[in-house]
C-alpha cells in the first residue's frame, strides 16, 4: 500500500512518466483525482470507528450532521466496493 500511495512522492521510472505526460491541468487532476477519493473512503473508516469508540466523537457528528451524512456516504460506498471485490475473487476462484 505504502507503494501505492506514495508513487508519486518518489522519482521512480512510473512517477516521472506520469507527470511527463500531463500536459494539462486537468490531467493532473484526474491522475490525483483516484488518490483524493481514495483517501475520502479511508477517513470515512476513521470517522465511523472514532464515532463508535469515543463518546465525543457521535456527539460531534450529532452536532454536524451533515458531515455525518457524507461520512456514512462514502463509508456506505467504500462497503459495497469492498463486497463487490470480494464477489469478484469469489468468482474467479470459481472458473
Amino acid at each position: 500500500m505504502y507503494k501505492f500511495l506514495c508513487g508519486r512522492a518518489h522519482s521512480d521510472y512510473l512517477s516521472v512518466i506520469q507527470f511527463r505526460d500531463t500536459t494539462s491541468l486537468e490531467m493532473q487532476r484526474d491522475l490525483g483525482g483516484v488518490y483524493l477519493q481514495f483517501g475520502v473512503v479511508l477517513m470515512s473508516y476513521f470517522v465511523r470507528t472514532y464515532a463508535a469508540l469515543a463518546p465525543k466523537g457521535k456527539e460531534l457528528l450529532k452536532q454536524f450532521p451533515e458531515a455525518a451524512q457524507t461520512a456514512k456516504m462514502w463509508y456506505e460506498i467504500a462497503q459495497r466496493i469492498a463486497t463487490a471485490r470480494r464477489e469478484g475473487a469469489s468468482s474467479k476462484d470459481g472458473e
